[in-house]
This record gives structure tokens, C-alpha cells and sequence, in this order.
């Protein structure tokens, strides 16, 4: 079991490094700070400019590899991971039945299967997927495009095609949120992304910007702005606030699934949830002005209920007391795909080949992870699908209820970082300082 698990994190480690959206959006958003910071110098924002900012080559590239579940082009990009599409499939259902024939969203892998080179360049399990932390991601980098750019390059890059991805890949996002996709599956729905804390935390950095910068939207990202205000302010919040926990100590905290095992609780990421809970909470209901002394100022919303203040206060003085950072700040920010018996191949598919295009049997035998294609090529009508969720896919029943993490004789590999717990804590600190309560009649 340990070896399996040691050479699917190098495996999937390998691919991650070159062609996940992540590395070129953080060079994107990095370099949009960059750019308009009067504190760096020219010289270094050109020496950038010419290695990094390449933000139209990178937008066309995310553009040529989403995920068109119509598309026609007899190309992969209609294809997804048939453990995502279980995860989505109602959806995608509903899409069809509405006859929709221009739909597109964000994938995880800037690559698709005609790009590959067995061998050297492949996508993990041949199949790209979505994840929803990563699309939120992507929602980012375009959002800050909106603030940080000029009219004249939003124009070359924010072509019809990647507004359509924009408008539908947020739509897709709450629309899941609703579902409870979150609770119910979030293995195969957030595939590396394993937290829902997480997912949330990225999903309020996209709002606190949004809000903060409305007069700069157009009217397709002031759409975006108002489903993430929705979203927020009632999954996000209520979840935040349903999930709270007292120690013995009478500490208010949050805390995620590591060191929950065996009817044992460890709090071994309980650091670092708690500041992403309080920093949910932050990011949601205040925005960022410049006061009148060019400070830089956090207002909560006139609307915000006194709970919520209440909870974040409350909150704080847990972060904020002696030796809080002293405790276990690890967590599991990423993982592989591959973590319990629910997120294996265990779905329905209607692609399954060698990567010659031998076809094999998909009911039988166990998966190749390096030479089998095992995936979902456009929708599949709803009754098909039905009777295909009765049958056994790599010998295994259908996987239609996930169990939780931290399950027995289950290992799997997950990235952690304490550096990310003390800069969030940091961060988040440093932000409520910076609250301006004189627009409530709240007491400081």
C-alpha cells in the first residue's frame, strides 16, 4: 500500500510541476501586484515583463484545453474523469436537456491527450478533470486582470470564448456549492484540493476583491461579483458558523479531518483552520479602501450580521493568545487524487483504451494508471447512465457514497506546509488591525 501511494505522488508530482494552472496564475497574479506597486522598481518590473508576463499566451492556452463536453472537434477536450463526472453529472444532464450547446469550463491540466508524449508528457491517468478549487482559482486570476489592467489589453485578452468559460465556470461553482457536492463528495469534486475550508478561503479571496473594486468591473464581472457575494455570504458563512467548535478552554476553533481517527481527535490542523475560518469570514463581509491618510482599510458591510462580528472577535482572541502558533501548524492544503476507496476509477465510463487505441474491458481487471484512457467523451443520456452506475467498473460496485478521509488501512499522500499556516496567520492578523468599525455603531 505504501508503495502504490509513493509512485502515484511521484507520478502525479511530476506532471503538477509543469502543467497545472497553478504555477502560471500565481506568476499571473504576482506579477499583476508587481506591476502596480510604487514601491519596486522599473528595472525589475521590466526583467518580469520579460520572463514571466505572458498573460494573453497563458489565457489562450487555458482556453484551448477546458473542458467543451458539446465540442464536435473529435479532440479530448470533450472528455472528462469519469470520477468527476459522476461528481457533476446531474448537471451536465440538466445542460442537455436544455438543449446548451456552447458550454465550456476551466480544467486542471493545461494539456489534453493529442499533446502528449507517452512516456515523457502525460496528463495523470491520461484524462484531464476538474477540480473546484482550481477553477476558483483561475476565476482569480481573471478577476484581478479586470482591476489591475487597462481597458485596451482587457479587450485583447477577454475575447467572447473566455467570457463564456468566466460566466459559466462561476455558475458551475455555485450551482455545486448549492448541491452540497461539498459535504456529499468532495474526493472526487475537489480531487486535489481535499478541504473545504480551502475551497472556501479561495472563494472569499475572489469576493473581498470583487467588492472591493466594483467600480472597475464591467457588467459580465459584476454578474461574477454578485454570485460570489450570494455564495459567501450564505454556504460559506452558514458553514463557517455551523462547524465552530469550544475547547476546553472555552477557545472558540475550527478544525478539519487530520488527527480525527479512530474516534480519536489529535488537532493537528486545528491552527490552521481556525485561520481560515476567521479568514472566510473576513474576506467575505469587509472590503478594502484607501483612507483618508492613503492607508489601506477594512469596512465591514453595513449589512453584516452582529453573529458574524461576534464570531470573528471571539475568534480572534483565540489566534491571538500566547503559544497559538506553538501547537501542530500542519495541514492538508493539496493531495493527490487517489485517497480513499471512493475516489478510485470506480465510475461509469464510456472511453476505456490503451493509449495505442486497443479498447479493454472496463468491468474486469484493474486499472493501468500509466497506459489505460479511462473516461466520459460528451454527456451520457440520464436512463443510459442510470443502468450504468448498476454495473462494476475494474471489478468494484459503483462508489456512490463517500466515507469520509481517515479511513482504516487507507493511506494517502498530501502536501503540508507550516510556512502557509504562519503567512495566513499573518495575513489574517494583520487584516483585522486593519478593520475601520466607524461606518457601524459597533463597539471597538
Amino acid at each position: 500500500m505504501v508503495m502504490t501511494v509513493q509512485l502515484i505522488w511521484v507520478l502525479q508530482f511530476k506532471f503538477l510541476l509543469t502543467f497545472n494552472q497553478l504555477l502560471p496564475l500565481f506568476q499571473i497574479v504576482l506579477g499583476m501586484s508587481l506591476m502596480n506597486s510604487s514601491k519596486v522598481r522599473q528595472s525589475i518590473k521590466d526583467k518580469w515583463v520579460s520572463k514571466n508576463y505572458k498573460v494573453k499566451e497563458y489565457f489562450d492556452t487555458a482556453k484551448q484545453h477546458s473542458y467543451y463536453p458539446f465540442g464536435k472537434s473529435n479532440s479530448s477536450n470533450s472528455m472528462i474523469d469519469p470520477r468527476n463526472y459522476y461528481a457533476f453529472h446531474s448537471y451536465f444532464e440538466q445542460l442537455k436537456q436544455r438543449n446548451t450547446t456552447q458550454f465550456g469550463l476551466f480544467t486542471t491540466w493545461l494539456l489534453n491527450l493529442e499533446d502528449q508524449v507517452e512516456g515523457n508528457v502525460q496528463i495523470p491517468f491520461n484524462v484531464n478533470i476538474l477540480d473546484l478549487t482550481v477553477i476558483n482559482n483561475i476565476i482569480y486570476s481573471i478577476n484581478s486582470m479586470f482591476i489591475n489592467y487597462n481597458q485596451t489589453e482587457i479587450e485583447q485578452i477577454f475575447d467572447d470564448k473566455l467570457q463564456m468559460l468566466y460566466l459559466n465556470s462561476t455558475n458551475f461553482l455555485a450551482s455545486h456549492v448549492q448541491s452540497g457536492i461539498l459535504n456529499t463528495h468532495i474526493d472526487i469534486s475537489n480531487p486535489y484540493y481535499p478541504s473545504q475550508y480551502v475551497f472556501y478561503m479561495f472563494a472569499s479571496k475572489n469576493v473581498q476583491l470583487l467588492n472591493s473594486n466594483l467600480d472597475k468591473l464591467n457588467g459580465c464581472a459584476k454578474e461574477v461579483a454578485k454570485i460570489y457575494d450570494k455564495m459567501l455570504k450564505a454556504n460559506a458563512t452558514q458553514f463557517i458558523l455551523d462547524t465552530a467548535k469550544f475547547n476546553s478552554n472555552k477557545e472558540l476553533h475550527w478544525q478539519d479531518f487530520l488527527g480525527n481517527y479512530a474516534n480519536k481527535t489529535y488537532e493537528e490542523d486545528n491552527t490552521f483552520t481556525t485561520i481560515m475560518s476567521l479568514s472566510i469570514l473576513v474576506n467575505t463581509w469587509t472590503t478594502t479602501q484607501v483612507d483618508k491618510s492613503g492607508n489601506l482599510k477594512l469596512y465591514f458591510d453595513p449589512q453584516t450580521p452582529q453573529t458574524v462580528i461576534d464570531i470573528i472577535d471571539r475568534g480572534m482572541k483565540t489566534v491571538s493568545k500566547h503559544g497559538f502558533f506553538e501547537k501542530s501548524n500542519i495541514n492538508a492544503f493539496y493531495s493527490i487524487t487517489l485517497k480513499t476507496y471512493t475516489s478510485q476509477f470506480y465510475y461509469p465510463m464510456n472511453v476505456h483504451k490503451y493509449l495505442n487505441g486497443t479498447e479493454f474491458n472496463p468491468h474486469q481487471g484493474a486499472q493501468d494508471i500509466v497506459q489505460h484512457i479511462a473516461g466520459v467523451d460528451g454527456i451520457i443520456d440520464k436512463d443510459e447512465y442510470e443502468q450504468m452506475l448498476k454495473e462494476k467498473w475494474y471489478s468494484h460496485e459503483t462508489q456512490e457514497k463517500f466515507t469520509g478521509f481517515n479511513v482504516p488501512r487507507q493511506q494517502f499522500a498530501f502536501w503540508s506546509s507550516e510556512a502557509l499556516t504562519f503567512s495566513y496567520g499573518m495575513n489574517l492578523l494583520s487584516k483585522y488591525n486593519s478593520i475601520d468599525r466607524s461606518n457601524l455603531n459597533i463597539p471597538i
